[in-house]
């Protein structure tokens, strides 16, 4: 592997998809990038790896513990210079890193430091993953309140992304009855009564799921059909508006 290799494509590096800003998305990049220099080079998956586990210990590319890159360029390309393979990442991420990350990027030193800019850039990243994930874990412990019937089917969809996102951020998933409890706290009083019992039972959460949607479905058509008839409520009793002064 020499200076002159172009085994990663600078376009690829400004296009849309692989920008990072510093602050929104991060994990998606480093997941899609990693993957990218990978698919170009299958052989740096485990010097990859090693990056990552150095955390938050910075990486001296002239410390004799890069050995594995020089044997990888000698190998590859018949190139001694242990640092090749990690100018080449640094010339590829410049490409990507914008605002936030750009600020990282320059702040790797030397120059060419690949290896120390992808580990910086991986340490940020993972701790606002981190961040994000104890954020992510009181949501999914305490859902934002349902105040209607019609808004229950949108708001399992909302809990199911919710707890997606938790784990991607690297929380671990509740088991099914603390999930089912969960969201049933946040539903108006009266069908939290209806549906107790049915979370006290031990059942898979997507079972729970179907039996919410189910009676949600019924119990919204029965009151569209009440209201064809003589307008009147049949599940969500109407706010008495008499004054104070009939009392």
């Amino acid at each position: 592997m020499k200076w002159s290799s172009k085994i990663f494509d600078a376009r690829v590096g400004q296009s849309e998809l692989y920008q990072y800003n510093g602050d929104s998305g991060g994990d998606a990049w480093r997941i899609r990038v990693r993957g990218y220099l990978i698919g170009c080079c299958p052989e740096i998956a485990p010097i990859l790896n090693w990056i990552e586990d150095r955390d938050a210990l910075e990486i001296d590319q002239n410390d004799s513990n890069l050995t594995m890159t020089r044997e990888l360029n000698k190998s590859m390309m018949g190139e001694s210079d242990k640092v090749v393979l990690s100018g080449l990442i640094w010339s590829f991420l410049q490409h990507c890193c914008t605002k936030n990350a750009s600020t990282t990027f320059q702040a790797a030193k030397p120059e060419l430091n690949g290896f120390e800019v992808w580990r910086s850039l991986v340490w940020e990243i993972n701790q606002g993953k981190q961040s994000r994930m104890l954020m992510l874990r009181k949501d999914v412990q305490e859902p934002p309140l349902v105040k209607t019937y019609a808004e229950v089917s949108t708001a399992l969809s909302a809990y199911d992304t919710l707890i997606h996102d938790y784990k991607a951020a690297g929380g671990q998933r509740p088991c099914d009855m603390e999930l089912e409890h969960a969201f049933l706290s946040s539903l108006p009083s009266e069908l939290q009564r209806d549906l107790c019992l049915k979370a006290a039972c031990p059942e898979p959460y997507d079972q729970f799921k179907h039996h919410v949607r189910a009676q949600i479905a019924f119990a919204l058509q029965c009151q569209g059909r009440s209201r064809g008839r003589n307008g009147a409520h049949l599940i969500e009793p109407e706010v008495n508006h008499e004054s104070s002064e009939e009392l």
